[in-house]
């Protein structure tokens, strides 16, 4: 996922997929699930734990897009800031 993110979401929805789970495949989901989200690029092996992902990275994904952009945002803001603060220190 995104480089220097601490953190991401969880979704409550996800509990029934990881209730209908063993425990065994529960604690691979969320072994895999926290290895992706801090960058790698796990393999999963089994195919009921693929399907299983398919929808949590979707979701990973679409926050990470909104993540990134709302960080473009701030971005140029602080900048306009910036050049907006040293305009009014100029006269």
């Amino acid at each position: 996922m995104a480089e220097q993110k601490k953190s991401f979401i969880a979704y409550c929805d996800w509990q029934e997929t990881f209730e209908a789970l063993c425990d065994e495949k529960a604690g691979k989901l969320i072994k895999h699930l926290l290895c992706y989200a801090n960058g790698e690029t796990p393999k999963l092996d089994d195919p009921i734990l693929k399907i299983a992902f398919i929808a949590m990275r979707q979701q990973l994904n679409r926050d990470l897009k909104k993540y990134e952009d709302k960080k473009e945002v701030r971005s140029t803001a602080g900048r306009m800031g910036n050049l907006v603060g040293e305009l009014g220190q100029v006269g």
